[in-house]
């Protein structure tokens, strides 16, 4: 078991892509090894001894199971329990308690109210359950806690993994955690039957326990391995494109009187109008399978729940007959096996001795690009989709215009998915959807699934063509690694930082500055800011107050402050208020950016027949705004766009709107934003909405924008409803943002970027 969980505490690290890859190569070999007992092992068919045949004269049992390993499988779940009412089938829906999501009440009340089964899939899903016994009998706790309050009488294991003596801790009917032949999984020891078997508990006197201790008191359980292989093995291991290998095993099962059990996962389903990626496969190769054995076996098939099949096996046999029913293979060790199913003090590092290596701005025009031999190239990396993201568009628009030749490394448009070039700068995206959720290791592994690809891409790129600098932005910094032999070869490299990452992500998932988590990330930020040649950040408050607290130099730091391009938004030509007052919000859709707020407040507006407004945008908060506005009855007077527009196109979005809102709530990170929205507003001359934090108070003094108190929702809608009465004070405040405008423009810090380009090549 050794060597599997070494395997699980580098697992986070490895991309999905590389170990899937490196499954596949492995599982081609064992496929040619043991062809011959997989999908089929001959051996498996007897029935045990006494076995006296399926009710009513069925000619043999269909059970069908699904693991729900992750959000999307939830998401899923309506929509296959439909599927299969439709086609006459009911199933066993098994949900993780303490995994990534949280099951709702109301699903497993539909679930069961429509004769469906609840079970329990492993306690976290992470592949630790069997670390060692003591760690399984403290889950064990844990899950028949579970077991009692969703009424449920199965369990499985996560990832097959299974040691049938343990689970005699449990407080179930059945276990579901093996198979009969399965050479592809973690622990491939198959149980080498088709039927379901008793597994008694070793010794009931010295074994039993304590009603006290949350432990199981049963003489035993009975076993149902699946029989049929897993839908990830099929399509998404072997990417299989036909139901063949089901159908043929299936009617081997059903030939021989055995139990047919498959397991489908509701996460690798791809249902009509889904996109297709690596990690799905149409339904309806599952609804084909379906109609396959309704057509051809009908009324001969036993269909029933798996805890109808376990009822039916436990009272089928007692004493010396439950006994030669169990399986000789019943308690069985775990294999050391690496390739698994699809389905965290250290020493500071002082920056200060490098300022030296720093470049410093000088103070010359740059109007016109500097005379040059040869095109110099500048690389771009990011964790970012480059349509979308303003400020690595404006900068690497402004190294064009500087004369250099600009290529970008980022994530994959999900808009524009092939994209290869976008006005003059070269695009070499990685094969990578950016991760939008709230789990603190998805996002770790997300990361550095990127950062292994960009370090390819980096180091191929660099042999191909000579670059003078790679501009890093952040999140996260070590992303300057990246940068490792195009630094070793002359470049130097620029760490941009958006968003202190130390502070983001310790308000992010409630971690305080004392927490090992922040102190690991403040080490990221001060090693990348070591290795890199310069340092640049969004606006003064960041670097005063906290860049410079986290022992960088000022004058190693230089602001580029990200300033909305005027030549985008532009000053609406129109401004009129006309019937009810258009307001806009639109970007990433968090909770920290006050949305919750701002739907109490729209829901206390008195005027709710004078207003309108739009959400345009998407992120981790999308789901609860969806939900705020369902249950605050707001849909009539607030529409949700939830999708990202390229930059380019965002400006026509917002052109027929009378009041840009920019809520937020005050964390120790937003009050350092200066949110981009705000300055777009402001470009554009709609008059925004917003609160005082210190980034904000920075810039923006009393009566330059509408401002309300971000913990009295009610300040905002006592605001809404003044403008609402009162669109000559909207109009006049107009002329104000307008004012402001020629402070706010980005071309004077595309001048300053230039010259830093400039100073580092």
């Amino acid at each position: 078991m050794s060597f599997i969980r070494a395997y699980y505490q580098i697992k986070p690290f490895l991309p999905w892509r590389l170990r899937m890859a490196l499954r596949r190569f492995v599982a081609k070999a064992k496929l040619k090894r043991f062809g011959d007992v997989w999908p089929i092992s001959q051996s498996a068919a007897p029935p045990p001894p006494g076995w006296p045949g399926w009710p009513e004269g069925k000619k043999f049992a269909l059970v069908l199971t699904h693991d729900v390993e992750g959000q999307k499988g939830l998401d899923n779940c309506r929509q296959l329990a439909e599927l299969e009412m439709r086609l006459g089938f009911q199933s066993s829906f098994n949900f993780i308690p303490e995994g990534e999501y949280s099951t709702p009440r109301e699903l497993r009340d539909f679930l069961t109210a429509h004769g469906f089964e609840v079970g329990v899939h492993d306690l976290r899903h992470d592949g630790k359950l069997y670390n060692s016994h003591s760690d399984f009998s403290r889950c064990a706790r844990r899950i028949n806690h579970y077991l009692k309050e969703w009424n449920a009488v199965g369990f499985r294991s996560g990832l097959m993994h299974h040691n049938l003596e343990w689970l005699q801790e449990l407080d179930v009917l059945y276990d579901a955690s093996t198979f009969d032949t399965d050479f592809f999984e973690p622990q491939p020891d198959g149980v080498d039957t088709i039927f379901p078997f008793w597994v008694p508990a070793p010794d009931l006197e010295r074994g039993a326990r304590d009603a006290e201790s949350g432990t199981s008191t049963k003489p035993g359980y009975i076993e149902l391995p699946y029989t049929l292989p897993q839908d990830s093995t099929l399509f998404l291991l072997f990417r299989e494109k036909t139901i063949e290998t089901w159908k043929k095993k299936l009617d081997w099962v059903a030939d021989r009187g055995g139990m047919a059990l498959v397991n489908v996962h509701p996460d690798y389903l791809r249902f009509e109008g889904q996109p297709a990626t690596a990690r799905n496969f149409p339904a309806e190769y599952y609804e084909r399978f379906l109609q396959y054995a309704r057509q051809r076996y009908g009324a001969s098939i036993w269909h029933v729940l798996p805890k109808e099949v376990a009822t039916f096996a436990r009272n089928a046999f007692d004493g010396e007959a439950r006994r030669s029913l169990r399986a000789e293979s019943s308690v069985l060790e775990p294999q050391q096996t690496l390739f698994v199913s699809t389905s965290g003090h250290q020493e500071a590092i002082d920056s200060h001795e490098e300022d030296s290596r720093r470049p410093k701005i000088d103070a010359g025009s740059i109007s016109q690009p500097a005379t040059m031999t040869a095109v110099k190239s500048v690389l771009m990396i990011g964790y970012m989709e480059y349509t979308g993201d303003a400020r690595v568009i404006r900068e690497a628009e402004a190294g064009l215009a500087g004369g250099f030749e600009v290529d970008v490394i980022g994530l994959r448009d999900a808009v524009i998915p092939n994209i290869k070039e976008y006005r003059g700068v070269r695009l070499v995206n990685v094969n990578q959807f950016r991760y939008q959720g709230s789990g603190r290791f998805r996002y770790v592994l997300s990361y550095l699934e990127f950062f292994i690809r960009c370090l390819f891409k980096t180091t191929f790129l660099c042999l191909r063509k000579r670059y003078v600098a790679v501009h890093v932005n952040n999140m996260p910094d070590f992303f300057v690694f990246c940068a490792l032999l195009p630094k070793l070869m002359g470049a130097k490299v620029l760490l941009d930082i958006h968003d202190p990452m130390a502070e983001t992500f310790a308000s992010k998932f409630k971690s305080g500055k004392k927490s090992f988590f922040y102190k690991l990330l403040l080490w990221e930020e001060r090693l990348s800011a070591a290795f890199a040649d310069g340092i640049i950040t969004v606006h003064d408050p960041v670097k005063d107050h906290i860049l410079v607290k986290h022992g960088m130099r000022p004058e190693s730091i230089e602001v580029i402050a990200n300033f909305a391009d005027e030549q985008l938004f532009r000053v609406q030509e129109n401004y009129v208020i006309n019937g009810a007052l258009r307001m806009i919000f639109h970007g990433s859709v968090l909770e920290r950016y006050g949305l919750s707020n701002l739907m109490l407040a729209l829901s206390k507006v008195r005027n709710r027949d004078r207003i309108f407004m739009k959400i345009i945008g998407s992120g981790d908060f999308s789901g609860r705004l969806k939900e705020m506005i369902s249950s605050l009855s707001l849909g009539d007077i607030v529409e949700f766009e939830n999708r990202c527009y390229p930059l380019r196109q965002i400006p026509q979005q917002l052109s027929t709107f009378n009041l840009g809102l920019v809520p937020m709530e005050i964390s120790e990170i937003t009050e350092y934003i200066l949110p981009l929205k705000l300055l777009e507003y402001i470009s554009m001359g709609i008059p925004p909405v917003t609160v005082r934090n210190t980034a904000i108070g920075h810039y923006f003094k009393e009566g330059d924008c509408f401002f309300y108190k971000p913990e009295q929702p009610e300040s905002l809608s006592t605001l809404l409803d003044y403008l609402v009465e009162h669109p000559d004070v909207l109009k006049a405040h107009r002329e104000k943002t307008l004012a402001l405008r020629p402070k706010f423009v980005w071309s004077t810090q595309k001048e300053k970027y230039i010259r830093y380009l400039r100073g580092l090549s």
